[in-house]
């Protein structure tokens, strides 16, 4: 039903995040919905809200236990630099 895994960040990409942000997060799409909202972590009560609205539990949502997604921060345009090296 939903993946979700870790995520390096900050401007160095040295800090581990397990957020439910956006590229941490892998959702069926028969779940999706058009519920987004532009407010501070849109993305993380956006899929927080896909859960409760299913009553998921911990055990139907898999935990890929390692990073596998990196965003380093940029000062000007946040996170997903495009210059980055990554």
């Amino acid at each position: 039903m939903m993946a979700r895994c870790g995520m390096l960040t900050g401007l160095e990409g040295t800090e581990t995040n397990f957020s439910f942000a956006t590229p941490e997060v892998v959702t069926r799409s028969a779940y999706v919905t058009p519920t987004w909202d532009n407010g501070d972590c849109h993305d993380q009560r956006y899929f927080q809200n896909i859960i409760a609205a299913n009553q998921w539990a911990n055990g139907q949502i898999v935990l890929v236990g390692d990073v596998l997604v990196k965003a380093t921060t940029n000062p000007v345009g946040g996170l997903r630099d495009p210059e980055a090296a990554f």
